[in-house]
């Protein structure tokens, strides 16, 4: 019950960030440039983490339901904040 609380916290906490970024990118359109990096980024980074997933789970010691778990929220709560920018332009 507690790994299931922590997780939908690092959701809400990960949409959250998400949102508010997006929306600051709607406002000026260099804080947009900046947006569009930290997503790529974000990107390469989750595609990286589905790839390597095996040496991931060793070395922070999870099992494998709960990092794609992590990865599946993340991704969600990414796009919530694309919605948000999307829907502000």
């Amino acid at each position: 019950m507690t790994n299931a609380i922590t997780i939908l916290n690092d959701f809400l906490m990960v949409a959250i960030a998400s949102s508010f970024l997006c929306w600051l990118a709607s406002l000026h359109p260099q804080a947009l440039v900046l947006v569009r990096a930290i997503y790529i980024i974000f990107a390469v980074l989750w595609m990286l983490s589905w790839v390597l997933d095996d040496w991931l789970i060793a070395r922070l010691k999870i099992n494998a339901l709960n990092l794609q778990g992590i990865l599946c929220l993340g991704f969600a709560a990414m796009a919530l904040g694309l919605g948000v920018m999307i829907c502000r332009t």
